[in-house]
């Protein structure tokens, strides 16, 4: 094994030791509030890709586009890049 891969593996088993050992030092009060926290980001997204795919569908170069878009192809377009998916 390379040095440079051997000390990449190092830095990420620390990393991962060092977030175990921070998540231990939460309470549940302290995780629920993390978590409401993360739905209510996530929630906030969810209500984003409507009007961004109505904003891109109303813009002046979608007809020149090689077939006109669909709200639904455009919104699943937007949630496949936000989760590092592919439709």
């Amino acid at each position: 094994m390379s040095t440079a891969l051997a000390t990449t593996i190092d830095a990420l088993v620390a990393d991962g030791l060092k977030a175990l050992a921070d998540y231990y030092r939460y309470d549940p009060e302290q995780i629920d509030h993390i978590v409401r926290k993360a739905s209510v980001a996530a929630l906030a997204y969810e209500a984003a890709p409507p009007q961004q795919a109505l904003n891109a569908y109303e813009d002046q170069c979608a007809p020149a586009n090689p077939r006109m878009p669909m709200l639904d192809d455009m919104q699943q377009l937007m949630r496949d890049a936000y989760q590092g998916t592919s439709g």
